[in-house]
C-alpha cells in the first residue's frame, strides 16, 4: 500500500513539473485594423476574414466588422488568406419570410476566391489597407 501511494504522488508530481516546463502555444491573438474601400468609396458594412496560410494545423479562420470603412479584430500571427464581403439588401425583393434578398457587392475576386495576403506579425503594427475595385 505504501508502494501505490508513493508511485502515485510520484506521478503526480511529474505530471506538475512536466507542466510548469511546457511551452507557451504560440497562438496568441494579435490586433489588427485597418481600412477597405471599393471604388475608391470607404466600405459602408461587411465583414472580412483572415486565414491562416497554409492551414496545416487546423487553425479557425478570424473575421471583424466592417464598419464605416473601418475594422478592427484579432487573429493569429503569420501568413493570412484576406476575404472580404458585403452583401447589400437588393430593393424591391423578398425572400419568403418577407425580408429583402441580399446580393454581394464585393466582386469575388475578393472573396471565394480571393488572392489578398497579408503578414500579420506579432510585435509590429498590423494596419491594412485594402482598396477593392469591381
Amino acid at each position: 500500500m505504501a508502494i501505490c501511494k508513493i508511485t502515485l504522488l510520484g506521478l503526480v508530481g511529474s505530471l506538475f513539473l512536466v507542466a510548469g516546463c511546457a511551452k507557451p502555444s504560440g497562438n496568441s491573438l494579435i490586433v489588427v485594423k485597418g481600412t477597405v474601400t471599393l471604388d475608391g468609396v470607404p466600405l459602408t458594412s461587411g465583414k472580412i476574414v483572415f486565414i491562416p496560410i497554409p492551414n496545416q494545423k487546423g487553425l479557425p479562420p478570424a473575421s471583424a466588422t466592417i464598419s464605416g470603412g473601418s475594422f478592427t479584430g484579432k487573429t493569429l500571427a503569420g501568413k493570412m488568406r484576406v476575404e472580404i464581403r458585403s452583401p447589400q439588401p437588393v430593393p424591391g425583393t423578398k425572400n419568403t419570410t418577407g425580408e429583402p434578398l441580399n446580393e454581394e457587392i464585393i466582386p469575388e475576386s475578393y472573396n471565394v476566391q480571393s488572392a489578398l495576403t497579408v503578414d500579420v506579425s506579432p510585435t509590429e503594427p498590423n494596419d491594412f489597407k485594402f482598396a477593392l475595385v469591381r
